[in-house]
């Protein structure tokens, strides 16, 4: 495992939300961030662009969050109601 430090000009909600899109073929047992990581070459926003694009992605996971609790929510008030239907 590579640990990776942001530098001090970087954003690291930016940088996380970046690697998760990165597209690359794992396999084998090759030193992926010298072989494979360290070649690709990104263009970087600006740090106010990098904190602009890092909160609108968190708000989208706190909606996601939010919207997945009221599925579990839901799936629960059904499962009460269909329990009461064949009592």
């Amino acid at each position: 495992m590579k640990i990776l430090v942001s530098k001090s000009d970087m954003n690291i909600k930016f940088m996380y939300e970046l690697m998760q899109v990165l597209k690359y073929d794992i396999g084998g047992h090759e030193r992926h961030w010298i072989s494979k990581f360290a070649l690709i070459l990104i263009d970087i926003p600006t740090i106010p662009e990098q904190t602009k694009i890092a909160n609108f992605l968190s708000a989208i996971d706190d909606k996601i969050n939010h919207t997945q609790k009221q599925i579990e929510k839901a799936e629960i008030w059904k499962k009460g109601l269909m329990q009461q239907m064949f009592v």
